[in-house]
């Protein structure tokens, strides 16, 4: 295709060649007249335009020339696409129609007379739309071959279809519309026409190809010389099917099935974790074979006779809610043994069995080979292939080392449920597993007096919970069953347990002794990370992150994560994350210390007094006699409205735990630690202040531009009154902070202004005066240059931050005296006076 320009009155042409992969013909013309077929559009496309007077052509070096400017067609493509342009701006309408006039396409296209020698085309593929230009619907006919006839293409549908259907049908037009020609007589109907509809359906594209190479381009391609990379990754695709769908079956007809040997439960130290069993190899079985098929081939593996194993698998009990081993019976099938979707270590996107090999008595934990020690005095392994649940258990078997608070995993132990406890003790296997931890120092040596120490047994019915069995009784009677995990511990002949906690002179918290598992078990439970974050009790009032620092813009892109060095942190404390609220608290102009950050190893079972003792401690705060001068919240006191976690109102005896229970944001998925802030008060809630009659109070100064400069702890008396507070505040001013001359108290309440008390009003009827947190419910302080001058009709106005989508108030408000009939933008502009 080539735009071209040629000057009619000099030698000048311009040329541009341009390549194009359709044609968009109108239907409607440029003059808004109605096309009728191909040739006419064509002929439209193509037509010169004549460019003179204003509009005359800018010939280089030759001025403005008289020229004719249009389009012509070099050659056509051998597949030529048409796109008929049916969707029109109307400017009467001034929106989007539908053109759904009668436009005809030939079955054969000569387009001779458009570019020489480009020959005939005939159609071979017609997009069809369906509906108006709100909505609708595309389908297509096509013809696969020259010979062949149509086909309709309508989604997943295809059909064949007559060519009438698929050509003169889709001209768009108009269809007779159903009418009572009864009602005319045979005069009017002579003369009358009938009524007619238009056709919402109509051609959209069409699709021609020349005759000389319409079989070559309808010919099917070899996708390997066409696109061969193409065929590779669809092969890749069908393998990958293939692979997933034989995965599926498999899936449904095997089951993966995890070894454990005795030698790997001996890895395990701690306390009981199903999660956390080792397994040397995965084989699959089929979940319809007996497990005695997998007996069989353990032998193979193993070179231990199947008579001389026995099978458990990891299972749910329900009562009590355990995960723990039993039998498998060597008859039954291995679906049968397969647990539910809702047991806690089934995974159902990975289904798999952990099943337990446990050898004879006599076999080498390690090697597997038969090596009967002299104690056993073993002379054939046991014939475990007649395993009786009912009279034989199994038992996992643990050690607690006082010394060293550490579990270690002995092994497997069976024995007739009528033997004692006592039994494995007696028999020396315990001494014999424990003799290679203590040789490599892991556990402490048994006492050389046998009568210096007692053995105590515990049962592990979870990590939280752990039951002391009678050693002397036996097993059925202690309800010990297969797959139980008992925990052995020596304990000193004369030594009692001592469950109580006990607080030396010099510590601040309760050290609770760990003489037994049980004690262990609590400690590891009760520990806990807690982030504390101690606050200065003069920083500025941030509620839902907005500080009255006078800057309004971005403090940052809300999208940054950015790490800081704490410059108060010793150089060992690793980076903190910055918080939006640290960056708006730096720009205040509010002199405060920023707050400091620790992580603290504490306790649950420690009170409150315990916790602020080690708060004082590991920052260095003073602690002071008495009541203790350090307030909890779970949230910066100047940004939230609760009240303090540790005030007299609270029981004394609430622990740490109680307070875990009550934070919100710990039961979410996201694993985050306790958070406490702390203020350190700087007074003495007790003696100091309650019992004289005196009320704290939190000043918080603001300059004329709605800044808070200051803040400063009061103390007036019960029964004083607002000019008390404001005599208490003028002694706190500083020079730098700009306040001068009359003050005046009001309370904001939700970023509103809720009140602005009169100086008789009394302090019982602040309504800050029941709140417990007087940091956040707060007075607000600030020069009153306007009553004592207010002229007449004047009158102060309330003037608040909005939020435009939500319509939610913000930051500090401020006080504006308003004429009568001001102007809003007079107001405005004020208000970005005073505010800058």
């Amino acid at each position: 295709m080539e735009n071209y320009i040629e000057c009619l009155d000099v030698d000048y042409t311009s040329r541009r060649t341009e390549t194009f992969y359709d044609i968009q013909l109108n239907i409607k013309g440029e003059r808004g007249q109605e096309l009728q077929n191909i040739a006419e559009s064509i002929r439209e496309f193509t037509n010169e335009e004549t460019l003179e007077g204003d509009n005359a052509y800018e010939a280089e070096g030759h001025g403005k020339q008289r020229a004719k400017k249009g389009i012509r067609f070099l050659r056509f493509p051998p597949v030529l696409n048409l796109q008929l342009k049916r969707f029109h701006f109307d400017l009467e309408k001034m929106d989007m129609v539908k053109l759904n006039t009668r436009f005809e396409f030939p079955r054969k296209l000569d387009l001779t007379g458009f570019a020489p020698g480009e020959g005939k085309y005939r159609l071979y593929a017609v997009v069809v739309h369906n509906g108006d230009v709100n909505s609708g619907h595309y389908y297509a006919f096509m013809r696969p071959d020259a010979e062949g006839g149509w086909f309709k293409f309508d989604d997943e549908t295809v059909t064949p279809c007559s060519e009438y259907a698929a050509i003169e049908d889709n001209y768009g037009g108009s269809d007779l519309a159903v009418w009572n020609y009864y009602d005319r007589n045979p005069k009017e109907l002579r003369s009358t026409h009938g009524p007619s509809r238009p056709r919402i359906h109509s051609a959209y594209m069409l699709v021609y190809i020349r005759e000389d190479v319409a079989n070559e381009v309808l010919r099917p391609p070899d996708p390997k010389v066409l696109n061969h990379k193409m065929v590779d990754r669809c092969d890749r695709n069908v393998k990958l099917a293939e692979q997933r769908r034989r995965e599926k079956v498999e899936q449904q007809t095997k089951i993966k099935v995890k070894l454990v040997f005795e030698r790997d439960l001996c890895k395990m130290t701690g306390f009981w974790d199903h999660t956390e069993i080792p397994h040397e190899q995965t084989l699959k079985m089929g979940r319809d074979q007996l497990v005695k098929e997998l007996a069989a081939d353990l032998e193979t593996m193993t070179g231990i006779k199947r008579d001389h194993l026995v099978l458990f698998w990891l299972q749910f009990r329900s009562n009590p809610r355990q995960v723990r081993f039993g039998f498998m019976s060597m008859n039954n099938t291995f679906r049968s043994h397969i647990p539910q979707n809702t047991a806690p270590h089934f995974d159902v996107a990975d289904p798999s069995l952990v099943v337990l090999c446990m050898a004879s008595k006599g076999y080498d934990v390690q090697a597997l080979t038969w090596q009967p020690s002299l104690k056993e005095d073993l002379k054939t392994p046991d014939e475990l292939s007649r395993w009786d649940d009912e009279n034989v258990v199994l038992l996992i078997v643990k050690y607690f080392c006082p010394q060293t608070k550490r579990i270690l995993t002995l092994g497997c132990h069976y024995l007739p449920n009528s033997d004692p406890l006592m039994a494995m003790i007696s028999d020396g296997w315990v001494a014999d597993r424990l003799k290679p931890y203590v040789d490599s120092k892991e556990v402490a040596p048994l006492p050389q007096d046998a009568d210096s120490y007692l053995w105590d047994c515990w049962e592990e019915f979870s990590e939280r919970e752990l039951q002391s069995r009678n050693v002397k009784r036996t097993i059925k009677s202690e309800q010990l069953w297969s797959g139980d995990v008992i925990v052995w511990q020596t304990m000193r002949a004369d030594a009692l347990p001592n469950t109580e906690m006990t607080v030396s002179d010099k510590e601040i918290a309760p050290e609770y002794p760990v003489v037994t598992v049980a004690d262990l078990a609590a400690h590891q439970v009760n520990a806990v990370d807690v982030m504390v974050m101690v606050h200065d009790h003069r920083q500025p009032l941030c509620v839902d992150g907005v500080v009255s620092n006078g800057h309004w813009g971005p403090i940052r892109p809300q999208s940054a994560a950015v790490i800081v060095k704490d410059p108060k942190a010793p150089e060992a404390s690793p980076p903190r994350e910055e918080r939006p609220e640290d960056a708006v608290l730096a720009l205040s102009p509010s002199k405060f210390n920023l707050a400091q950050e620790k992580e603290l190893k504490m306790d649950l079972r420690w009170f409150l007094h315990h916790v602020t003792g080690t708060i004082c401690n590991e920052f260095g705060l003073t602690p002071k006699p008495g009541e203790s001068a350090l307030w909890l919240f779970h949230a910066p006191p100047s940004s939230t409205s609760e009240e303090p976690l540790n005030t007299h109102s609270r029981n004394e005896q609430t622990t740490l735990k109680e307070l875990q229970r009550s934070v919100s944001y710990l039961s979410t998925s996201t694993k985050r630690p306790l958070m406490l802030h702390a203020v350190q008060l700087p007074f003495q809630p007790g003696g100091q202040v309650f019992e004289r009659g005196l009320c704290p109070l939190c000043i918080r100064y603001f300059d004329d531009a709605a800044r808070e400069v200051g803040s400063e702890v009061i103390f007036v008396p019960n029964d004083g009154n607002v000019t008390d507070v404001l005599a208490e505040a003028t002694g706190h001013l500083q020079p730098e902070w700009g306040i001068s001359g009359p003050l005046r108290a009001l309370e904001v309440s939700d970023c509103r202004l809720n009140k602005v008390y009169r100086p008789d009003h009394p302090v019982r009827g602040l309504a800050c005066f029941t709140k417990a947190n007087i940091f956040y419910h707060s007075i607000r302080v600030e020069a009153d240059p306007d009553s004592a001058h207010l002229p007449a009709g004047h009158r102060l106005v309330d003037i608040f931050h909005c939020d435009r989508s939500s319509q939610q108030a913000f930051g500090q408000p401020l006080l504006l005296a308003l004429a009568p009939g001001e102007k809003s933008g007079s107001i405005k502009q004020r208000c970005k006076v005073k505010l800058q």
